[in-house]
């Protein structure tokens, strides 16, 4: 079996062949879309970049000089009850009632449903460090 003979058939004319070879309406030219940026990509602030490393991972690296007491995000991530095992480094909000021992986990893996700050790389030492991650309100 020829592969026009096991193709659909063109949505333009019905006759067994790929719509791009339809000389009903003779296509010279494609306009693709415009990617789209995810929800992380698009909240960067214009103080910072994401630059990917070298094992694929990404980094986020300040264009200008951000200095102490400068305050960044807060974080956006979806809450989960169990920790997503893809997530390398953990984020998990303690309730603010005592007798509460439950918690949530800040689902850090998907780019369409955090903002930016999922880019910052944890510190490997303490020389590493200059942010820090608090927990305001649950």
């Amino acid at each position: 079996m020829s592969e026009i003979e096991n193709s659909d058939p063109c949505g333009i004319c019905g006759e067994a062949h790929r719509y791009s070879q339809c000389e009903c309406v003779p296509f010279t030219k494609h306009i693709p879309d415009k990617v789209a940026l995810t929800r992380a990509r698009a909240t960067l602030p214009e103080v910072v970049n994401i630059r990917t490393m070298a094992d694929g991972t990404y980094a986020i690296c300040a264009n200008t000089f951000i200095g102490k007491g400068t305050q960044l995000g807060p974080l956006e991530a979806r809450t989960l009850l169990t920790l997503n095992p893809i997530i390398t480094f953990p984020l998990k909000l303690f309730s603010t009632n005592e007798e509460d021992l439950s918690g949530y986990y800040l689902d850090t893996a998907d780019e369409y449903c955090c903002n930016w700050i999922i880019f910052i790389s944890p510190a490997q030492h303490a020389e590493e460090q200059n942010v820090i991650c608090f927990q305001v309100e649950l």
